[in-house]
């Protein structure tokens, strides 16, 4: 089940809500069963305890026995009871709202559950904003955001995460969930899905559960690149004009993506990834009990279907365009391999290319060098320059039609650059080493290349880039790593400007579009350099 919102934002915000109520609904009910005679023919009611492996009386488990149970078995609760005690949903829920911790408030329901221990909400160090503005509209206040650091892919570090989770355990904290983000919305990165899953079945079994939310705002709709149409249809003809090669997802991130229908919810934009116009978010729920946990009941019913549209989700009314135009593309496109897959391989193939472009735009005598935020990948144990070699005769300057029809550049491409759409990169004068000066060369860099004032037509502007910084944090070797490679001074705690391209043009791939993006970003380079020394 899943509902449209106004972004992913929205989306987010809802994912978190509904998991803090599924998590304390036992405690809810435990209380209840023990005080409520309309309860009382389900006093000996059950539940899995995952750590036992076995049942036990809810009235009779510990707290943190209930706190720590598989999302499938709280969601299950609601219908369970109500068919031991012959209530209605209705009636059952309306005895509930004196136990409930969105009902009594957090105060309230602290205080009589004598809970000392704020949970936690774990989130990679790239995750977006809105976690931070879950936690704070929902109460639990900013510090309970847990953030994992994250390795040199600007993937979730799953040992720190490991590390934390065990720290949790140890101290008896709940965990709500865990988000890894589907792609990171300055890096276009994939967090490790598989095995943060791998990671919760192993702390379920030592007693610490928690729900698993994934952020594919950005990502999601890549999915539609691993599903097959429901009809075949002919191969693309790699004849025709302007032939665009279809580059798949690396063996890594569909690994990933396939693993997305074992979280319990996810957020998918397709104002984003999904070429639909704003505003139009969306947040999917494994299964549709979930989002019940949220109703909150309206005096005015909004009906769509079966359902109260102002009992669901945090908005009310809803503009019907966005809808509207979300069905209309992905009906007329498809979300599968030929439709919305076929265009995202197209640009997937773009940011591959691009990202070549960045790698070897340095040349030896250039007094600049160019290192992409994500390294070149083991392949074939090649060296760097190897690789460099390699893109610059095998790549570079070869029609789309000569490229697909070698196998090693193609699998070379499916493993290098970004896990999405966002190549980025950072330039450095050749032998600096302070930070600030290359984060000074690349501020020159996105000023030149930014459109931020009605004032000027966008069309003066020949490159549209934004721009983001890598922040160190305690414990974690990415950033001075990145600094290492740009050839700065990586002791210090300075962040590292880097410059964001976005690839979501399918057909930008013909060599003179590519040869003059090149020589686009060549000449603002050597500006931004120009013009920073001369301040010098």
């Amino acid at each position: 089940m899943g509902h449209l919102t106004s972004g992913g934002t929205t989306a987010n915000i809802e994912a978190i809500w509904a998991a803090r109520n599924v998590k304390y609904f036992p405690l809810g009910l435990q209380e209840a069963l023990l005080k409520e005679d309309r309860l009382s023919k389900a006093r000996g009611y059950k539940v899995l305890i995952p750590q036992r492996g076995s049942k036990k009386e809810v009235v009779s488990a510990s707290q943190w026995e209930l706190l720590n149970l598989d999302v499938e078995s709280i969601l299950k609760m609601p219908l369970e009871v109500e068919a031991m005690t012959k209530l209605q949903h209705q009636e059952f829920m309306e005895i509930m709202e004196n136990y409930l911790y969105e009902s009594i408030g957090a105060l309230e329901f602290t205080r009589r559950h004598k809970l000392t221990k704020t949970p936690c909400v774990m989130v990679p160090r790239t995750s977006h904003v809105s976690f931070s503005k879950a936690v704070t509209m929902l109460g639990l206040g900013r510090d309970c955001l847990v953030t994992v650091k994250m390795d040199e892919d600007a993937r979730m570090d799953t040992n720190d995460l490991k590390t934390i989770l065990t720290e949790k355990m140890q101290q008896e904290i709940p965990v709500i969930t865990v988000v890894p983000v589907m792609g990171t919305t300055e890096e276009g990165a994939v967090d490790p899905l598989t095995e943060i899953l791998a990671l919760k079945d192993e702390f379920k079994k030592q007693g610490l559960n928690f729900g698993v939310h994934a952020d594919g705002a950005w990502g999601g709709y890549f999915c539609s690149m691993m599903r097959d149409p429901p009809h075949s249809s002919d191969s693309p003809d790699t004849e025709q004009e302007g032939f665009v090669p279809e580059m798949y997802l690396s063996t890594y991130v569909q690994k990933q993506l396939s693993a997305l229908q074992y979280c319990d919810t996810v957020t998918i934009d397709p104002h984003k990834s999904g070429f639909c116009p704003y505003p139009a978010g969306a947040i999917c729920y494994r299964d549709k009990v979930m989002n019940s946990f949220l109703q909150a009941g309206a005096g005015v019913a909004y009906l769509h279907g079966k359902r109260t549209l102002g009992d669901v989700g945090i908005e009310g009314s809803k503009p019907g365009a966005a809808a509207a135009g979300v069905m209309l593309a992905n009906r007329v496109i498809g979300l599968h391999k030929n439709g919305y897959g076929r265009i995202l391989a197209e640009c997937m193939f773009t940011s591959k290319i691009v990202y070549c472009l960045w790698v070897t735009l340095a040349k030896e005598d250039d007094n600049f060098v160019i290192q992409t935020t994500k390294p070149l990948p083991k392949f074939k144990n090649w060296s760097e320059q190897e690789q460099i070699r390699f893109i610059r005769e095998r790549i570079l300057g070869k029609s789309n039609e000569r490229l697909v029809q070698d196998e090693e550049v193609m699998e070379y491409l499916k493993e290098v650059g970004p896990d999405t759409l966002m190549p980025c990169f950072s330039v450095n004068i050749k032998g600096n080493k302070s930070v600030e000066l290359c984060n000074a060369v690349n501020t020159a860099l996105f000023q030149s290349l930014r459109h931020t004032s009605d004032e000027h037509t966008a069309h003066r502007i020949p490159l549209i880039v934004t721009a983001s910084c890598k922040i160190p944090y305690k414990q974690s070797v990415a950033v001075s790593d990145f600094k290492k490679r740009l050839g700065l001074e990586s002791s210090n705690d300075t962040p590292v400007k880097f410059i964001i391209t976005t690839c979501m043009d399918p057909w930008a791939t013909s060599l003179e579009f590519l040869d003059n993006m090149a020589a686009i970003m060549r000449n603002s380079i050597l500006c931004a350099i120009g013009s920073v020394s001369a301040d010098l």
